[in-house]
């Protein structure tokens, strides 16, 4: 698992992007990927725990995609 933050959510179209402390740039995740109970989301600059995927052809402009990511910041 790599650690880094939140740089952006979009909490209507259920996806966001994240960045490692030393990892591959930037990674995009979907909500489906975050594991937390309940309404699934991230905000921007929450610490995170993230594994990563380099898909053919890339994830809708990411070279890279999240598999799952989990909150660090949260109780």
């Amino acid at each position: 698992m790599t650690e880094g933050r939140c740089v952006f959510w979009n909490a209507e179209e259920g996806w966001g992007v994240v960045v490692g402390d030393a990892g591959p740039g930037e990674v995009w995740v979907h909500f489906s990927a975050l594991s937390v109970p309940g309404y699934r989301e991230l905000r921007a600059d929450e610490r995170v725990s993230f594994r990563w995927e380099t898909p053919r052809g890339g994830q809708d402009g990411y070279a890279h995609r999240a598999t799952r990511v989990i909150p660090l910041d949260r109780a």
